[in-house]
């Protein structure tokens, strides 16, 4: 089988590789952004707590998580230390994201479409301890962030 072409993000044809030769063609790229939060070592001793706590009084959900501990995905209503700050900072960055994705300014005061819908959970896992592999797409998720 010979090579055949395929139009790439700026329309323009190129060739694709032979079944032994394979190509990249990126038809739903998938942009990833790395920030970090000036505020993380000062609010990682508030956040272990706050998990501690809710992890004390609650046996937490079972879903991916395989001999760890999942809280329950209400993590941005928690009133304890250092949670509403890092909420407040990560929905800032989707923010900053998506305008920068669509090729706006970051700092452009127009809104973007329609309300943010946001939850999260703290995820445990001791050694051992592991999430299986899987997806947010059919929840309608636009957006997935991880704090470490």
């Amino acid at each position: 089988m010979g090579p055949t072409t395929a139009t790439d993000q700026t329309g323009s044809a190129k060739r694709v590789g032979r079944a032994h030769q394979p190509s990249r063609v990126d038809l739903f790229p998938t942009p990833m952004f790395v920030w970090h939060w000036d505020e993380a070592e000062a609010r990682k001793s508030q956040l272990l707590d706050a998990i501690r706590g809710r992890r004390s009084t609650s046996a937490g959900v079972v879903k991916t998580n395989r001999k760890g501990w999942h809280s329950e995905t209400d993590l941005p209503a928690w009133n304890e230390a250092g949670v509403a700050e890092l909420v407040r900072w990560a929905t800032g960055r989707v923010e900053e994201g998506s305008r920068s994705w669509r090729g706006t300014d970051a700092a452009d005061p127009a809104p973007l479409s329609g309300p943010w819908r946001v939850s999260g959970w703290a995820n445990v896992n001791p050694p051992g301890g592991h999430n299986v592999s899987h997806t947010h797409a059919q929840r309608n998720w636009h957006w997935s962030a991880c704090y470490y």
